[in-house]
């Protein structure tokens, strides 16, 4: 049941400044693949206009043309959509290997305080921050007094 429980990829952490830190890096990443996009589109729309203004084609071939043009920005849409998703289901995924471990750590750490006794740290093996862990374990095994 555990094990299914940490696998899911919408998985946010419960506490709320962790789960601000997942939602902000989402948005940074979702906000970028938009402007990028928004550049590609008024981009390419710029040229097809140009090109439908310089050339000289019939009015027949004008309107093939844009008719091509109309469903390629549909395609463009799509995968605008498509990416945008991918992008933000990603990210979330990956934040969440950053931010459980700190979770993990801050709860570790209340509970040393709490308790007056020493704590090894655990996170999942595929998350990150595995030097940070093995840091903390070692500095609670010492025991380093402050000051």
């Amino acid at each position: 049941m555990e094990r299914n429980k940490r696998r899911k990829i919408f998985t946010i952490v419960p506490d709320s400044s962790k789960k601000r830190i997942q939602l902000k890096y989402v948005a940074l990443i979702i906000s970028t693949q938009i402007i990028c996009i928004l550049v590609l589109v008024i981009g390419y729309n710029s040229i097809l206009h140009l090109v439908l203004q310089s050339a000289q084609l019939g009015r027949y071939a004008e309107m093939q043309l844009s008719k091509v043009f109309f469903w390629m920005n549909w395609l463009f849409a799509g995968v605008t959509i498509i990416s945008i998703i991918i992008g933000g289901i990603l990210s979330l995924h990956l934040s969440h290997k950053f931010v459980g471990p700190l979770y993990r750590i801050e709860n570790t750490i209340k509970s040393a305080l709490k308790d007056g006794k020493l704590v090894e740290f655990k996170i999942r093996e595929d998350d990150e921050l595995h030097e940070l862990i093995i840091l903390l374990n070692e500095l609670m095994k010492k025991g380093i007094k402050y000051g």
